[in-house]
């Protein structure tokens, strides 16, 4: 029997992502104009700072406002539905009393406790980030699933040809065989890479753009964003020729130590989907990685942290095959899906593969019915007191932005 946490939410539900300004810790007051927050009454349910000599400042999470502490120690948790705001147990286990789960002025989920131990993979679902702030340890021994899937955006992330680095949409032809370009995969911590051209001898049509770069500072918090579609892609059936999905935005804060023990997190884009034989249609591009933002005194990484491209989907061709699917993004390359005999006419090209560190997301193959771009990879932020996060033992990928001001 699994057992549910089901909690209303207390805040209006606003959009999805924002820049926010900086904290001021010694007057221990937040500077922005994105919340409705009073500051004196949330700081009347805060910890009492004197019984918690490990803090050595107050503890004030990154991109929120002053929550409510939570006291319980969370473990067993198979499932984090944001929208619902429901947290689902395995083993008949029960939520603790002292964990709390609420959506704030934002629309964020926010989930507040005291310890957390990540003993089962856990399946973040939902259209809004998740912020769990935890005021004792943080411990992560198996993975926690925030990526897309396909078309499905992470929690947070944007859909198909949508958010700030979208991928850009192929352009259709009137060929022979309908020489459509491929959509171009999206962009966001690196570049995505172009959808394929075409090569008919009707004449060559450029493949989408990649999208653009955006969100270079920690201050920004959000998901990754859509891949473009392949040209001819309103015509096909079952999400055929449609670009991948954004990964989602998780953001952990603890104010004693997060440990990466073997487990991980990943927030990577979804892979695009291949051309639809019917209409002759080009490839969706690669939906970019989102964003896994840690903060702790201590953080230390001996495991995975992934927030890389999704693959562009191959072309089609004609008559004869639709073109295969590119990958979800990872803790491996994403590759792009195969296309269908790309150096004959009506033939399909290759999807371009994801972000995965070191290498670039390569361009969808250029065909009568093109691939789509890969995706790019999302932003990775470890934040802490004094020495940088320790990664040594670990892999991280897209590299991980260090800060120690926490």
């Amino acid at each position: 029997m699994r057992t549910g946490l089901l909690l209303a939410s207390v805040f209006a539900t606003a959009g999805c992502h924002f820049e926010v300004s900086a904290v001021d810790w010694d007057a221990f007051a937040v500077e922005s104009t994105h919340t409705d927050f009073s500051l004196s009454s949330d700081l009347s349910r805060a910890p009492d700072l004197e019984r918690a000599p490990d803090l050595e400042l107050p503890f004030m999470p990154s991109h929120v406002a002053p929550a409510p502490a939570g006291s319980g120690a969370l473990a067993g948790v198979t499932r984090i539905d944001t929208d619902a705001l429901m947290l689902q147990l395995g083993g008949g286990a029960s939520v603790p009393a002292g964990v709390s789960f609420t959506h704030d002025s934002h629309g964020w989920a926010i989930l507040s406790l005291g310890s957390w131990l990540v003993d089962a993979d856990v399946t973040v679902a939902g259209s809004v980030p998740l912020v769990v702030i935890a005021t004792s340890d943080v411990n992560i021994i198996r993975t926690i699933h925030a990526e897309a899937s396909f078309d499905q955006p992470g929690p947070g992330g944007s859909a198909p040809e949508m958010g700030d680095g979208a991928g850009q949409r192929g352009t259709e032809g009137t060929g022979l065989n309908g020489d459509d370009s491929g959509g171009g995969g999206a962009s966001y911590g690196t570049v995505g890479g172009a959808g394929g051209d075409t090569t008919n001898f009707a004449g060559m049509l450029t493949g989408g753009a990649a999208g653009m770069m955006y969100g270079g500072t920690a201050d920004f918090f959000a998901g990754g964003s859509g891949g473009g579609h392949g040209a001819h892609y309103e015509s096909c059936s079952m999400s055929l020729a449609i670009g991948g999905a954004g990964g989602g935005a998780v953001q952990i804060s603890s104010a004693t130590s997060i440990t990466i023990n073997g487990g991980g997190i990943e927030a990577g884009g979804g892979g695009g989907h291949g051309g639809c034989m019917s209409q002759a249609s080009a490839a969706g591009g690669g939906g970019s990685g989102g964003t896994i933002f840690l903060e702790a005194p201590i953080v230390t990484v001996v495991g995975k942290l992934m927030a890389n491209g999704g693959g562009g989907g191959g072309g089609a061709q004609y008559l004869i095959a639709n073109g295969g699917n590119g990958s979800n993004g990872g803790d491996q390359a994403a590759h792009g899906g195969s296309g269908s005999s790309a150096n004959i006419s009506g033939g399909g090209g290759a999807g371009g593969d994801g972000y995965f560190d070191p290498t670039p997301a390569s361009a969808g193959q250029a065909a009568t019915n093109a691939g789509g771009g890969g995706g790019g990879g999302g932003r990775i932020w470890l934040r802490t007191r004094g020495a940088p996060a320790d990664t040594t033992r670990g892999q991280v990928s897209p590299p991980a932005g260090l800060l120690t001001d926490f």
